[in-house]
């Protein structure tokens, strides 16, 4: 048994009540919208952000129904977030089952994400909590903001660490943070918690978004949800690549990225083995265990309890899984 699953039974009855609200939330009579959402739904991942949604608000004191509206509410988003998100990148996977713009088309894909989207902005004004209202409307523009700077940066023949954790920062940190934020505010936590648990979500997602991009240098294309290696396939440059860019010689990483970035690769082990050679995965693993060391400052404030250990239990979790 994973630390996730021991998690979910630590919070089993919050976490029913959350799935069943969410089931709730994706019931339409439209027959095309129940079909897609039906696939949407049938792969939902880790479930990794209503967990920390939960667990944040228990930390803080209880969890309340308008935790579970809000969890729902985030989850929504990050949903019609990953349903766009496709159409932009072409992807033709998502979490191992066909994009829906690939299973239907990019019309019917721009549609259910906006539905998505409607529908989580209507869960959160159900909470009746202003804070929490506005953290999932901040997160929405963060999310669109950060894929604009991704793809502007795109065009970027010299990327930098810099810019890459920028990117990292409002995407896939912001949409922690906004969990564990979303999650004390949901039990009108006070101000020192909540800044407390917004920087160890942020901290928790620089994690989860450095092992997403070292896993693609290390693993097969078995858990992972998409073909391994998938980021140069694309043209994208994470920091293993980064690093080991500025480690190599000049004018070899300068040849590369150009070939990256025109996705003119033929040999993809050789990317791998340029990355392993000048130890960007090292480097890597490195800047994990500093973002962790954060993670964990931030929690201090908090007296150890059952809830603060499954939180700490999250972050070796993102660290050391394998897909």
């Amino acid at each position: 048994m994973d630390a996730l699953t021991r998690i979910k039974q630590y919070i089993s009855e919050d976490f029913d009540t959350y799935n069943a609200c969410f089931a709730q939330a994706l019931q339409t009579d439209n027959i095309l919208l129940k079909q897609v959402l039906e696939h949407v739904a049938a792969k939902q991942g880790k479930q990794m952000r209503p967990i920390i949604i939960l667990l944040s608000a228990k930390l803080c004191s209880g969890i309340t129904r308008q935790t579970i509206l809000a969890a729902v509410s985030m989850e929504l988003l990050h949903t019609a977030s990953l349903v766009h998100d496709d159409i932009v990148d072409d992807a033709t996977m998502r979490r191992g089952q066909q994009a829906v713009n690939v299973r239907w088309d990019n019309k019917t894909a721009v549609l259910v994400g906006d539905y998505l989207l409607s529908k989580a902005l209507a869960l959160a004004l159900e909470t009746n909590n202003i804070k929490a209202i506005s953290i999932i409307t901040e997160l929405g523009q963060a999310l669109s903001s950060g894929e604009l700077l991704q793809l502007f940066l795109a065009w970027n023949t010299n990327p930098d660490e810099d810019s890459y954790f920028k990117i990292i920062r409002q995407k896939t940190a912001m949409l922690f943070a906004a969990g564990t934020s979303i999650g004390a505010v949901s039990v009108n936590a006070e101000a020192e918690k909540c800044t407390a648990l917004r920087k160890f979500g942020e901290a928790l997602g620089v994690c989860f978004q450095l092992k997403d991009d070292y896993l693609d240098y290390v693993s097969d294309n078995n858990g992972l949800g998409k073909p391994a290696m998938s980021d140069v396939r694309d043209g994208k440059i994470t920091l293993p690549l980064l690093r080991a860019m500025q480690k190599a010689p000049q004018e070899q990483a300068n040849r590369l990225v150009q070939q990256i970035m025109s996705k003119e690769i033929e040999d993809i082990d050789a990317v791998r083995t340029f990355v392993m050679q000048y130890g960007g995965l090292e480097y890597t693993e490195e800047m994990m265990l500093k973002y962790k060391a954060e993670a964990i400052e931030a929690l201090r404030v908090f007296p150890d309890s059952e809830t603060k250990d499954a939180l700490l239990q999250i972050l070796d979790y993102v660290i050391a899984r394998t897909y």
